[in-house]
């Protein structure tokens, strides 16, 4: 062999082994690069569970905080949904057969009358916890301005109906309460029946007056009367009879005020913000019979703790109701884009059997007894529109209501991410207990009723559009940029893996055929002779 097939020998050799120095290399770096990419991939899904995904609900629940400066509390303070009170009186058409008792009540709902509810939340302060922000303290201004294109016609103020003479029933039970063996008492009752003879000779036991008058007040004669009766009583007898207070009534107000009022903030626990601690100047509601029903629990019913579940159920204070009450999820509904939760009031916490014994709950199903705490103590019973999941006797009793879920259920659309209220309908109906008086004879031939429908009302409210896709761009939006970034983790760890993968395997292929061949080459030059 000459010195330059030598040297030609030896290159090559020299060539094989740093070409399988190269391909080791390869083999090297894909290997780790491919383990590196597998641990991104397998780590990333837990590392979004316990580091990524509590970082953006912090996120979500430092923004709901009712604390200053924060969005949550300037969405609290004043509602960029408007919301609206559309109010559906039933007017008597046969009260003369009522009151003799030769029929039941024949209704016709009149309406709606709707009214812009503007609710402004002022004065506010925060107090208590380490921070001093864990409660936060507020006046509410609450107004109703009359809207005339969405009444379909109807006016308040010249449109009549015929009903009960709410402030008569009122002082009826009231005097019925009395000690009638005290003397004071005897003369108090010998002169307000005068007064009832009276009023009876005019108005009587059913009164016409305009939607205006009966929703938002008038002043009563029959209250006037009785009241200067009730004052000279009290300077004769050195008495304090308090039962007519004011000779006007009104089953509500245009412009009203509700102070103070104190709920948590959510600082020391999210799970209770906006929750009531004060409502209205009361840390209880002293009409009711046991501390449970007197307590005052849960939220507004605007806002709820962010991350609800279809599963619990929401606590709310119902200001009309004196009371608090809970919502059950019902379904799931999509407002602009934007998925919510709809709890409803269910059917069992209208039940007698349910209820506290200090709500005074008796008779069927179906009614709330506000009696105790309603104003001027007229008996007041509040159930859904056209008694809908109330017992049957009720709506045996009148004629003219019909009852339908679509139409009269109460539903609070919770968005699940913020618990922010973004779709609600709150539809109650007020109805008055008319029972016989027998103490008076021109009511003793009255049929003994169940209850009598006054007005229902329906206060809704919903986010326009607008504020939707403003709202889906900040939630969802940073949701979808965090899962975003999460999933394009893992599919360039999951790419750079399968490259790896793809080039380990080449490498190592290539490597296997190249070791194949030269394990032949060798094979041959030692079967070949060593003498040509």
């Amino acid at each position: 062999m000459s010195s330059e097939e030598s040297e030609l020998i030896q290159m090559a050799g020299d060539g094989s082994v740093k070409k399988r120095n190269g391909q080791c290399c390869c083999v090297g770096v894909c290997s780790v690069l491919l383990v590196i990419a597998l641990l991104v991939c397998a780590a990333t899904p837990p590392l979004y569970v316990e580091v990524i995904q509590p970082y953006y609900n912090q996120m979500i629940d430092e923004n709901v905080l009712l604390t200053n400066g924060s969005v949550g509390l300037s969405q609290f303070v004043s509602s960029k949904a408007p919301l609206y009170s559309s109010y559906y009186i039933f007017s008597l058409s046969n009260p003369d057969a009522v009151k003799s008792g030769t029929a039941k009540p024949l209704l016709n709902q009149v309406g709606p009358f709707v009214y812009k509810e503007n609710r402004t939340k002022t004065n506010l302060s925060w107090e208590g916890g380490v921070s001093g922000d864990e409660v936060l303290k507020f006046d509410l201004l609450i107004n109703y301005t009359f809207q005339p294109h969405l009444s379909y016609g109807f006016n308040p103020t010249t449109t009549k109906i015929t009903c009960v003479n709410l402030p008569l029933i009122g002082v009826l039970r009231e005097l019925e309460a009395l000690d009638k063996s005290k003397k004071s008492v005897k003369y108090l009752l010998e002169l307000v029946d005068l007064a009832i003879e009276h009023a009876m000779s005019g108005e009587g036991l059913f009164v016409t007056k305009t939607v205006h008058e009966l929703l938002w007040g008038y002043k009563d004669n029959l209250l006037s009367d009785i009241k200067k009766i009730q004052d000279d009583a009290n300077k004769l007898f050195k008495k304090n009879f308090t039962f007519v207070t004011d000779d006007t009534f009104g089953l509500g107000k245009l412009s009203s005020v509700e102070a103070p009022n104190r709920v948590y903030t959510g600082v020391s626990d999210v799970l209770k913000v906006g929750h009531y601690i004060e409502w209205n100047n009361q840390t209880s509601i002293a009409g009711w019979g046991t501390p449970t029903a007197r307590k005052i629990q849960g939220t507004g019913g605007f806002m709820f703790h962010p991350g609800v579940t279809r599963t619990e159920n929401l606590t709310s204070f119902i200001s009309e109701l004196y009371r608090s009450g809970y919502f059950s999820y019902r379904y799931d509904s999509n407002v602009y884009g934007v998925t919510l939760y709809n709890y409803c009031l269910p059917k069992e916490e209208l039940l007698n059997t349910t209820q506290d014994p200090g709500f005074y709950a008796n008779g069927p199903s179906g009614v709330l007894n506000i009696t105790a705490v309603a104003p001027g103590h007229v008996p007041l019973f509040i159930s859904k529109p056209h008694f809908l999941d109330a017992d049957a006797d009720y709506l045996a009793n009148v004629s003219g209501l019909h009852p339908n879920r679509a139409e009269h259920e109460s539903h609070v659309g919770v968005e699940p991410i913020t618990g922010e209220v973004l779709d609600a309908a709150k539809k109650l109906q007020i109805n008055l207990r008319l029972t016989r008086f027998s103490a008076l004879p021109h009511l003793s031939s009255l049929r003994d009723l169940t209850m009598l429908p006054v007005y229902w009302v329906a206060q809704t409210g919903k986010i326009p559009s607008d504020l939707a896709q403003q709202f889906s761009s900040t939630v969802y939006g940073a949701e979808e940029e965090i899962s975003g970034g999460v999933y394009g983790v893992i599919g360039v760890s999951g790419l750079v893996a399968l490259v790896c993968a793809v080039c380990l395997v080449g490498v190592l292929v290539s490597m296997f055929k190249r070791s194949k061949t030269q394990r032949r080459g060798r094979n041959i030059d030692e079967s070949s002779p060593l003498l040509h």
